[in-house]
């Protein structure tokens, strides 16, 4: 007579998928909205102290840009409030030079700055926390938008307009975006900025690049709670 087996068949059964689903979805909380540990040393040409110093010298120009554009913009159609002196005829010709000049110095400071930084476009978390969703939305406006405005400025320079949209119209309201994506960029990096001007060039004591975005323990917690 053959002795029936005890059944050993319990809830612990299924722990094999419940374990790989709970490993899965810790692996993709992780990769969206968790960062890797931060490293203790910041050294070498992508140190934030030196991209906050590319990024001043890119802001200035940016600013001079603006400004001397929505000059150029109220000459050519002044409100009514504007005046403008005709005395000395160079000072407008001084405007334009100003907004010429660091339109194009802008071009490879951005080029500088976006090869310091581009490894971070692809960081962990792919999305993390609102603020740094909303920092990564600034951040592809802003690249997209400068691009865009300092290429079509550098073929008005040479008078070559291989586009059917005005440009006159299409430069002056894309300025507007860009000081827009601009503004919400140093708002949300401002903590990195000031911790990079506060320590010299050559300190290589770690600065957080997002201490709001969530640990790695965090995506364990999360993915308990979605699993449960």
């Amino acid at each position: 007579m053959t002795t029936p087996q005890p059944d050993h068949t319990d809830e612990t059964s299924a722990s094999p998928s419940t374990g790989g689903f709970r490993g899965l979805l810790k692996v993709l909380v992780a990769i969206g909205f968790t960062k890797p540990p931060s490293p203790e040393h910041d050294v070498g040409s992508r140190s934030p102290r030196i991209v906050a110093r590319i990024g001043l010298m890119l802001g200035i120009c940016v600013v001079i840009c603006f400004a001397t554009g929505l000059l150029s913009h109220w000459i050519q159609h002044p409100p009514s409030w504007f005046y403008f002196p005709s005395d000395p005829p160079w000072l407008y010709r001084l405007s334009q030079g100003l907004h010429v000049i660091t339109g194009t110095a802008a071009i490879p400071l951005l080029l500088i700055k976006l090869q310091l930084v581009y490894p971070k476009l692809f960081a962990r978390p792919v999305i993390g926390t609102p603020l740094r969703a909303l920092e990564r939305l600034s951040i592809a406006v802003l690249v997209s938008s400068m691009i865009f405005q300092l290429f079509t400025g550098l073929m008005n320079t040479a008078q070559f307009y291989p586009w059917k949209f005005f440009f006159t119209t299409t430069h002056y309201a894309m300025s507007y975006v860009i000081v827009a994506a601009l503004m919400v960029h140093i708002a949300v990096k401002l903590p990195i900025i000031q911790a990079a001007f506060r320590t010299p060039l050559e300190s290589t004591e770690a600065i957080d690049n997002d201490p709001t975005t969530p640990t790695d323990a965090d995506a364990d917690a999360d993915a308990e709670e979605v699993t449960r």
